[in-house]
């Protein structure tokens, strides 16, 4: 992304996210991090600047946009944004991929329950296809929620405060399933998380936003929760560390 500005939230954003790569993004709450990833994901319509994904220039006017040049966000409230809990796990895991699984204007049930099945086994989601969301763990509807977008097979893939509120075990598991995703099927991860431990664990660069601006980008190697805060408080200029 070049120069992302959004009047009153953020201002002159610039970064990058390479195959196979997890940055993660800190900053203080208000920072503007949330802000960021929805406007990538096509939220935010008033949002100056370039996007690019595969080096070609994307204009992120909705989701279904960004979804179709394989880009998806799991948004921080898994309950009232990230699933639909009235739904069964397998109407929640289709529901991104419903183009692809429409046929003249019906929804292929086989397929439907094929896609839902397939993730279930894949981040090993405790539950059967046909109950509601709402009947899961919140480690399990997590995993639903993410479910909903690794079904639609994407190149980067934007999660705020993926391990928010679910425990340590499944934390674990959550983890596992992005260096997966990264290392094995090289998506492109943007990370937004308050936990800084979490961070330095999962991520291979940090990006540090401060009141709407990137104040510092740091690789992990180089990264510490001293350097991170001191950056998130807006107490330093922009850092860049490169090895």
């Amino acid at each position: 992304v070049e120069h992302l500005s959004l009047l009153g939230v953020f201002d002159d954003i610039s970064f990058d996210v390479a195959e196979g790569e997890i940055v993660g993004v800190a900053g203080l709450v208000g920072s503007g991090r949330t802000e960021i990833a929805q406007a990538i994901f096509g939220l935010s319509p008033k949002m100056t600047g370039t996007v690019r994904v595969n080096g070609s220039k994307v204009a992120p006017r909705s989701p279904a946009t960004m979804v179709d040049h394989g880009v998806a966000y799991l948004p921080e409230n898994r309950d009232t944004e990230g699933v639909i809990a009235s739904m069964s796990i397998t109407a929640n895991v289709a529901l991104p991929s419903i183009r692809r699984l429409n046929r003249l204007g019906f929804m292929r049930a086989r397929k439907e329950r094929e896609l839902a099945a397939d993730q279930r086994q894949a981040l090993s989601i405790k539950g059967r296809l046909r109950d509601p969301v709402s009947s899961l763990s919140g480690g399990n509807r997590q995993k639903v929620a993410i479910a909903r977008w690794l079904a639609t097979d994407p190149k980067v893939l934007l999660l705020d405060e993926p391990t928010h509120g679910i425990d340590v075990g499944t934390k674990a598991q959550v983890h596992d399933i992005m260096r997966d995703l990264a290392r094995t099927k090289r998506v492109a991860i943007l990370m937004i998380s308050s936990d800084l431990p979490e961070v330095l664990a999962v991520c291979d660069r940090v990006l540090v936003i401060a009141r709407g601006r990137l104040t510092a980008d740091i690789p992990i190697a180089e990264a510490s929760q001293e350097t991170i805060l001191t950056a998130a408080t807006g107490t330093s200029t922009r850092t860049e560390v490169h090895a």
